[in-house]
C-alpha cells in the first residue's frame, strides 16, 4: 500500500516525494555509511550520539525501584512489561515492591523466575503505561566510549526518582564459564545501582546489574545480548523455579556483629527444599547460598565451617571458608548493614557411607578462631539442613 495516503498518485505526489526524501538525505547523511558486498551497496544507519540529559529523558521513566524486606535496588521494564532485575537483589523472597518515576507502585509483583549464573531475577509481568526498553547488543562498543549507568543508589526514600552518572568503557571480561561478557567502566556505582541499567551513548540500553571490582572505583555489567535469551527462557518457564517450599529464610543474629539473613541449597538446575530431609546426588555438587550482613560497629573478619555430622552426632566431614563479597572483601570491609550473598560448593566426599546426616554451620573470628554463638541461643553451631546420601542418588 502506499506510504503516504494523504497524498494522491499523481505528478504532485512524485514530487513532493522527490523533496521529501531528498530532504531526509541531506539531514540524515553524516548518519549513515555504505558497505561493498561485491555489487551491492549496503547503507547502515549510525545511530546519533545523544547528551546526557537526552539519555537521561530517553531511559529513565522505564527505570524501576525494586525493594524487598532486605534490600532494594534498580530494575529495567523490559518488553511484556516484565521487570528485569539482579537475582542478589530479590533473593529468596517470591514477590518484591516495584516502583517507577512517574509514581505508579506495585506492592507485590510476582518474581516469575531466576538465574543463578547470570544473578537474573525476572519479576511481573505488571499493566504499565511506560513503554518498556529494548536491550541492545553493545559489545562491539570501542573501549574509551562514553556509557551511563542509571538506577537507584543509596536510596532510602519510598517513592524516589533515578540517578544517571557517567563514565567510559574501560574494557570487556568474561565470566569464568566463558558465557557471560561483562562491561566494565570507571562510572560511578553504589549499593542499590544492582538491576540497573548500563547505556551507550546512543542511548541503548547494553547492559543489566551492578557489581563492582577495585574497592568499587570500577563497576562491571553484564551484556545485554548474553542476558537476553536468559531472561526469554525465564518467561517461558524455563528459569530457576521460585517455590515457597524451595526455599528457606533464617533470621541468626550472632552476637559478633554479622547476621545470617537467609540460605539455600542448590543441586543442578533444582533449589532443595531445607525444611525437609533432602536427597542428594551423588553426580552433582552441592551450592550453599548464604545472605549476610554485618553492623555498622563490625571490624571482625569472619570465616564460616560447614561441618557434616551423622546419625550419632559424630562430625565426619568439615570444609572451611573464608567469608568476602563479590569484590573478594572480607566482612570488615563490608559496608554496614548492606546484604551480602555466598556460595561455597560443598565438597562431599565420594566415599561417604550412605545415611542421613546433618549440616551444621559454625560462623568464627579468623584471627582468633574464636566461634560466634547465636544471641539468645548462645550455642555456635545452627543446623542448616538434614541429608539423606544414598547408593545409586
Amino acid at each position: 500500500g502506499d506510504q503516504f495516503p494523504i497524498i494522491g498518485r499523481n505528478e504532485t505526489s512524485d514530487w513532493w516525494r522527490i523533496w521529501y526524501y531528498g530532504t531526509l538525505a541531506w539531514i540524515y547523511a553524516p548518519l549513515v555509511t555504505t558497505a561493498n558486498t561485491q555489487d551491492t551497496t549496503i547503507a547502515v544507519f549510525i545511530p546519533p550520539k545523544l547528551t546526557s540529559a537526552q539519555i537521561f529523558q530517553k531511559v529513565s521513566p522505564a527505570i524501576a525501584y525494586v525493594q524487598t524486606e532486605e534490600a532494594n535496588g534498580s530494575g529495567v521494564l523490559f518488553e511484556g512489561r516484565y521487570v528485569v532485575t539482579n537475582r542478589h537483589l530479590v533473593y529468596p523472597f517470591d514477590s518484591a515492591r516495584v516502583v517507577f518515576p512517574n509514581g505508579a507502585e506495585f506492592d507485590e509483583v510476582t518474581v516469575r523466575g531466576w538465574d543463578l549464573e547470570a544473578d537474573l531475577a525476572v519479576l511481573g509481568p505488571i499493566e504499565i503505561a511506560t513503554e518498556p526498553l529494548p536491550l541492545i547488543d553493545g559489545e562491539s562498543t570501542p573501549i574509551g566510549a562514553d556509557m551511563y549507568l542509571i538506577g537507584y543508589p543509596a536510596e532510602f526514600e519510598s517513592f524516589p526518582q533515578p540517578t544517571i552518572v557517567k563514565g567510559i568503557l574501560s574494557r570487556l571480561r568474561q565470566s569464568e564459564s566463558g558465557r557471560i561478557t561483562y562491561f566494565q567502566t570507571d562510572a560511578s556505582i553504589a549499593g542499590g545501582q544492582s538491576g540497573g541499567a548500563l547505556v551507550s551513548d546512543t542511548g541503548a540500553v547494553i547492559g543489566i546489574g551492578g557489581s563492582s571490582i577495585a574497592d568499587g572505583n570500577f563497576a562491571l555489567v553484564a551484556s545485554s545480548a548474553d542476558l537476553l535469551p536468559r531472561i526469554r527462557q525465564i518467561i517461558a518457564g524455563g528459569g530457576d523455579p521460585v517455590e515457597e517450599d524451595r526455599r528457606r529464610r533464617a533470621a541468626v543474629n550472632y552476637d559478633g556483629g554479622i547476621d545470617l539473613l537467609g540460605f539455600a541449597l542448590e543441586q543442578g538446575e533444582d533449589r532443595l527444599p531445607t525444611q525437609e530431609t533432602i536427597n542428594l546426588r551423588r553426580d552433582q555438587p552441592l551450592w550453599v547460598g548464604m545472605r549476610w550482613r554485618t553492623g555498622s560497629d563490625q571490624h571482625v573478619d569472619f570465616a564460616i565451617s560447614l561441618r557434616i555430622h551423622d546419625e550419632s552426632g559424630n562430625r565426619v566431614f568439615q570444609q572451611d571458608e573464608v567469608l568476602t563479597d563479590p569484590e573478594s572483601r572480607a566482612t570488615s570491609k563490608w559496608r554496614a548493614l548492606e546484604p551480602v550473598d555466598t556460595w561455597f560448593e560443598l565438597e562431599i566426599p565420594a566415599d561417604l557411607s550412605t545415611g542421613v546426616y546433618e549440616l551444621r554451620l559454625i560462623v568464627y573470628n579468623i584471627e582468633t578462631l574464636t566461634p560466634t554463638v547465636e544471641i539468645d541461643v548462645w550455642e555456635p553451631e545452627v543446623l542448616l539442613a538434614r541429608m539423606s546420601w544414598r547408593e545409586g542418588q
